[in-house]
């Protein structure tokens, strides 16, 4: 069986070795060698990490370390313009219930593709999403720290996030795209929200106190995975309840903060938003 896992390393350990490395050819190299040797911590000569926050750095400890028990063998690793590819996974992504950011911003993607055969012959299959850039003349993988912004669950829009549910459907630049309010006698059973025909990304949050308690605040999903995209984006309702949404993938960072809540709310109150041809719901 194939398992998929997408993973980023946030920050780095200290080392006294040659740091950075000259220009993105030599970064990409130096991080294949890293991968090919299994020795994940050499990662870490190559990561850009002033001003982390401490608790990060030990985080990516772990996870150093986990992986370089792995046994992994390298099977690609490519280069990506930043704004061309898009990770399975939300990154910078959170840890600790608050959200990270980029220490510099990156330019490009380094994506290395593993993979690891066990005894009984079951095969995993790893992604490795590096963010890469330049800074102060040297070229390095951009790591992280923890971001002043909320993360969903602090943002408190009354009307919106106390009130019923409301699932908001948002591109990739965090522009909504459509909004479906559920209230308590909701006839609604399901609401389907269709990705663009171009293939590009559509996510949907739920916000509201009206959700199963399994369904945590921020949690978003969409339709996009591994490179391509499968069309839609389902809630499921029951006697105005959210009960379930249903994808191709999910992340617990959620992009829409406190002012665009608001403009939902507004245009919820106003009802001036017309919900687009995107958008199929079916009703008991």
């Amino acid at each position: 069986c194939w398992v998929c896992l997408v993973f980023f390393v946030v920050g780095c350990l200290c080392s006294c070795s040659e740091k950075g490395a000259s220009d993105l050819d030599q970064l990409k190299n130096r991080v294949k060698d890293a991968l090919e040797g299994n020795e994940f911590e050499e990662l870490s000569r190559v990561t850009y990490r002033e001003g982390a926050d401490e608790e990060v750095r030990e985080a990516v400890a772990g996870i150093l370390s986990s992986f370089g028990s792995a046994d992994l063998s390298l099977v690609k690793i490519e280069v990506h313009q930043f704004n061309d590819y898009k990770p399975e996974a939300d990154l910078p992504g959170q840890l600790n219930g608050q959200k990270l950011e980029w220490l510099s911003k990156p330019s490009h993607w380094i994506v290395a593709s593993l993979s690891n055969q066990d005894d009984s012959g079951n095969v995993m299959e790893l992604e490795m999403c590096f963010p890469a850039g330049e800074v102060d003349g040297k070229w390095w993988l951009i790591g992280s720290t923890y971001s002043d912004d909320p993360v969903m669950q602090d943002i408190i829009v009354p009307g919106l996030t106390d009130t019923n549910a409301t699932a908001i459907a948002f591109d990739d630049d965090a522009n909504v795209v459509d909004f479906v309010h559920v209230e308590p006698d909701s006839e609604i059973e399901t609401i389907v929200f269709h990705a663009p025909a171009d293939g590009s990304r559509l996510s949907v949050v739920v916000v509201g106190p009206s959700r199963h308690q399994d369904l945590s605040d921020g949690l978003v999903v969409s339709s996009y995975v591994s490179g391509e995209t499968f069309g839609e984006v389902t809630v499921h309702v029951s006697d105005g309840v959210v009960t379930g949404i249903f994808g191709n993938a999910m992340s617990q960072v959620c992009p829409l903060d406190e002012e665009v809540l608001k403009l939902v709310l507004d245009q919820l109150k106003e009802g001036t938003r017309k919900l687009s041809d995107s958008v199929e719901i079916t009703t008991k």
